[in-house]
Parts: C-alpha cells; sequence; structure tokens
C-alpha cells in the first residue's frame, strides 16, 4: 500500500514537472512567434534571449495616429534616435526629434531613457520640437513617448515595423516671419485658402496669459491633406514668436483641429493656443504653406489692449 502510495507520487510529480516544462515551451514559442510578427529580425530575437541589452535598433511606425496618410515614423541606431513627421500623399519628411539613445545595459523586457535633443538639427526643422529632453519608454513591444504639438501633450505608440523614409528630414528656417507677398486678414496660398478669424484671451493650464487663434483653411488641391502637415502657423508678440500653450480640458476649444485630414475642395477651422509673453500689446498671426517658395503668408494683427480684451 505504502509503495503504491509512494508510486503515485512520483506520478503525479513526473506530470506535473512535465506540464511546467510544456508551458515554458509553449510560452518561449508565443514569444517568438510575437516578436517575428512584429517585424524583428532573427538577430534582434536572439539578442534578446542573450544575457545582453535590449535591442531596439531599426525602423518604428506610430500605429495610434489618426490619419493613415500623417503619423510619426522613428529610426533607431546603437546611439541616436531620430523621429519624423511623415505626409505619405505629399512624400514629407519633416524632422521632429534628432537625440541620445541609451537603453539600460541590463537585460529587461521594458526599460525607459531620457534623450537629449541635437538642437542643431531640430531647430532647422519647421515641426521640429525645440524641448531639450524627451523620455521614451519600451514595454511589450511598443516604443511610447509624448508629442507636444498641440496645447496638450499626446502619447505616440509604434511599433517595429520598416518604412521607406528619407534619409534626412526636409528643412528650413523655422523662425523667421515669412518675407514674401503679406496677405491681410485673408487669402490663397499656393492651394490653399486662409482666412483668419478671431482671437480670443485666455489663460493656460498653468495660470498664465494666453491666446486662442482661430483659421480656416480651404484645400483647393487634388489631394487630402491636413493644416499640421500642409500649413505653418507662428503667433509673436512683438519680435518674439509665442511658444504653444496647454489649456487643458477647455470647453469648446478642439486641441485636435489640425491634424485632422480635409478631402480636396473641403474646408476646416483649426484653433491654436499659444502663451503671450506679456499681457497687453499686438500679437501678429502668420499662416504660410509649408515648403512654399513664394514665402507668402496671410496675416492679421490683434490689439490685445482694443475694446472686448
Amino acid at each position: 500500500m505504502r509503495r503504491s502510495a509512494a508510486r503515485n507520487r512520483r506520478i503525479v510529480i513526473i506530470v506535473v514537472i512535465a506540464l511546467l516544462i510544456v508551458a515554458a515551451e509553449a510560452a518561449a514559442l508565443y514569444k517568438m512567434v510575437s516578436m517575428i510578427a512584429r517585424g524583428e529580425s532573427p538577430r534582434q530575437i536572439r539578442a534578446q534571449d542573450a544575457a545582453g541589452p535590449l535591442d531596439l535598433t531599426g525602423e518604428w511606425v506610430q500605429t495610434n495616429s489618426l490619419s493613415k496618410d500623417s503619423y510619426q515614423a522613428i529610426r533607431i541606431t546603437d546611439q541616436a534616435i531620430d523621429v519624423y513627421w511623415i505626409s505619405e500623399s505629399e512624400g514629407i519628411y519633416m524632422l521632429y526629434w534628432s537625440g541620445t539613445c541609451q537603453t539600460p545595459a541590463a537585460r529587461k523586457d521594458a526599460c525607459r531613457w531620457t534623450s537629449e535633443n541635437a538642437l542643431a538639427r531640430t531647430s532647422t526643422s519647421r515641426r521640429g520640437s525645440q524641448a531639450k529632453e524627451k523620455e521614451f519608454r519600451y514595454a511589450d513591444g511598443k516604443l511610447t513617448y509624448q508629442v507636444e504639438e498641440g496645447d496638450q501633450p499626446e502619447t505616440v505608440e509604434a511599433e517595429r515595423r520598416t518604412w521607406s523614409g528619407g534619409a534626412e528630414a526636409v528643412s528650413a528656417p523655422a523662425d523667421d516671419i515669412p518675407q514674401g507677398e503679406q496677405l491681410s486678414g485673408a487669402g490663397d496660398i499656393g492651394d490653399y485658402h486662409i482666412a483668419i478669424g478671431g482671437l480670443e484671451t485666455v489663460r493656460d493650464a498653468e495660470g498664465y496669459p494666453a491666446v486662442i487663434v482661430t483659421y480656416t483653411w480651404t484645400n483647393n488641391s487634388e489631394a487630402t491633406a491636413s493644416a499640421m502637415v500642409m500649413l505653418l502657423e507662428r503667433a509673436y508678440q512683438g519680435e518674439r514668436r509665442l511658444e504653444a500653450a496647454q489649456l487643458g480640458q477647455r470647453a469648446g476649444y478642439d486641441a485636435h483641429s489640425a491634424a485632422r485630414n480635409v478631402q480636396p475642395g473641403g474646408s476646416a477651422t483649426v484653433q491654436r493656443a499659444y502663451r503671450l509673453a506679456e499681457e497687453g500689446g499686438t500679437v501678429t498671426y502668420t499662416v504660410s504653406e509649408f515648403l512654399s517658395h513664394t514665402k507668402n503668408a496671410v496675416v492679421k494683427e490683434f490689439d490685445l489692449d482694443g475694446p472686448g480684451r
């Protein structure tokens, strides 16, 4: 009887061990299949299985963009990370971020690092970020970081995927008021008609004085486009260019209006928020065409000391 019970216990132990081995092998197989599905190469899979750091080098593509045509794409090398704004229909690649990439040396399934921006490169791109640092995170096959294009930071999610990116971003001097024809309040710039509307004085999320500028644009081109990709807005107070303001959840303000696609012949309203350098004075607002050879712009001035302000 005792021998039978001991034999049964051994059988149970053997069965449990066998099940654990099968489960471990199944988990490893599932992990490998998942990594292959994300586009990771055998070299990268072996690197992660080895006792070394995560290998994030390669190309990545944003997966949570509101537009299939406009999104961000990333290229990571051993020591650097470059992020681009892409418009497929226009074939435009605009540098957004160019910074350091130093993932932790220890083997991990997740990591995060602070990238230092190469301002010498991003300052020459019209969509280049002027932030000094940005945090990037990797977990579960996804690369995430925040973009501060509008008043509210948006989280970009990207997965490993090849993209046909140009080696360099399209760049142009960023901070000068366009020196071509100045169209007062409304007019045509390239394939787009612009009509700058009103300005509202508000307080941003931190209590600083800010303004919301509204304009309407009509897409007279033959391709679907968004204002974020095809147009360049600038706000100036005196000679100082104003930075974007963060308003938080404000009723009646659409922080995503510039990112929405407009069909040929269609029109849309865009709202942009800016933090003032000081209260009062004059704000000059310009809208020009990105990559324009004429440098024409629609311009409107707002007197912050006028009636109703």
